[in-house]
């Protein structure tokens, strides 16, 4: 095994982990996603993409499982051999140092629109990328104990403006339910899907966890919960600022903490929403910025992934600003059309090669055995 001491978590932290994985950005951008391509019906599609985390969650346990002392980029070379283990993994690589920039551009977007207008974007990226490079070299040990703090604080601002907007929304505009059948829910139900991808960290953090046997149930109940969180964000936007509204804004949630007011004196309560999703982007990005490094490192048979940490650091900053040169691209990226296939393309086809490659050569051994 590669690396140095194991470092061992719990199932919770493990559920929290995967629970802000699949919370923060949906919610930052799953209600125009969904929205934009069902309408008032977005929840809708919610509710069917979070389904659809189940049988992937229990695909990616099952390989892992398989495998309970090892990552994905150590048994994927006993599988297939070394170079070609190595290529079937690559884009595992790419999806990592892809959607950790992504991460990265939308925490500095979502500042710059909502509490930094002057600030460089570089500046509050640079800030993000470097203390969260500092929580990497610490270990996932670190990343796992501050989710038992921070992921709270997320869901207390998330729920706390939700129920606060209940006197806002109007909940007919939410009717009538399926008017034009289940076309428009299957649309945007494909969206949002290329965010699963946070889910194949579970092939990374596996055997670092501690109740293996528990890990199955566990990361279920994270994705469901989380499915619930955003469903009901969908809903309520949609109650608030109509289907057309909703499905044009950016950052539909930040939009929705805008309107909070306490009587004359209490306003601009959108920064305390932006210091929960603050925590959540950071371990967020923490998560998939360490699956990263840990796995370029076993990748080229590294025992430490420390020493990797700083200089993966600038090239994700320097890709958040390459990949996407304005927010219009960053939506762009969001459409159907493109996130929908590249979400697939990264997310099953590596997972299940593995899969299917395993299962074969676990036969035939069975059967060599029985000969």
């Amino acid at each position: 095994m590669s690396g140095t001491q194991l470092e061992q978590i719990s199932v919770r932290q493990l559920a929290l982990l995967l629970l802000i994985s699949q919370s923060v950005l949906t919610i930052a951008s799953l209600p125009h996603l969904t929205v934009g391509g069902a309408g008032r019906d977005g929840w809708i599609s919610s509710a069917l993409n979070t389904v659809l985390g189940v049988p992937i969650v229990w695909m990616f346990v099952t390989l892992a499982a398989r495998h309970p002392d090892h990552s994905v980029f150590e048994y994927s070379n006993r599988i297939f051999g070394p170079w070609i283990g190595r290529l079937v993994t690559l884009p595992l690589l790419w999806g990592f140092l892809h959607f950790a920039a992504f991460t990265l551009r939308e925490y500095g977007e979502m500042l710059a629109g909502a509490v930094l207008p002057l600030t460089p974007i570089v500046f509050t990226m640079g800030s993000m990328i470097f203390v969260s490079a500092v929580a990497v070299r610490l270990g996932i040990e670190a990343i796992a104990r501050t989710a038992d703090v921070l992921v709270p604080l997320f869901i207390v601002t998330t729920v706390g403006v939700g129920l606060l907007l209940i006197p806002e929304a109007d909940f007919h505009r939410l009717a009538p339910v399926l008017a034009d059948g289940f076309a428009r829910p299957l649309r945007g139900l494909f969206s949002p899907f290329g965010y699963y991808f946070f889910l194949t960290t579970l092939l990374v953090l596996y055997h670092s966890v501690k109740e293996k046997q528990r890990v199955l149930g566990s990361a279920v109940i994270a994705v469901l919960g989380a499915g619930i969180l955003v469903t009901a964000i969908t809903a309520l936007a949609v109650a608030v600022f109509g289907p057309t509204e909703a499905g044009r804004a950016q950052f539909p949630f930040l939009s929705l903490a805008r309107l909070i007011r306490f009587a004359e004196f209490f306003e601009r309560i959108e920064t305390l929403t932006v210091a929960g999703w603050g925590a959540g982007l950071f371990l967020e990005l923490s998560l998939v910025y360490y699956a990263g490094a840990r796995g370029i490192a076993q990748w080229f048979g590294l025992r430490d992934h420390r020493r990797l940490v700083f200089p993966m650091g600038a090239i994700l900053l320097t890709l958040s600003l390459t990949l996407f040169a304005n927010s219009f691209q960053i939506a762009d990226f969001q459409k159907l059309e493109v996130i929908a296939p590249y979400g697939l393309l990264m997310l099953l086809p590596v997972p299940t090669a593995l899969l299917i490659a395993d299962t074969m050569k676990r036969r035939a051994a069975k059967a060599r055995r029985m000969a």
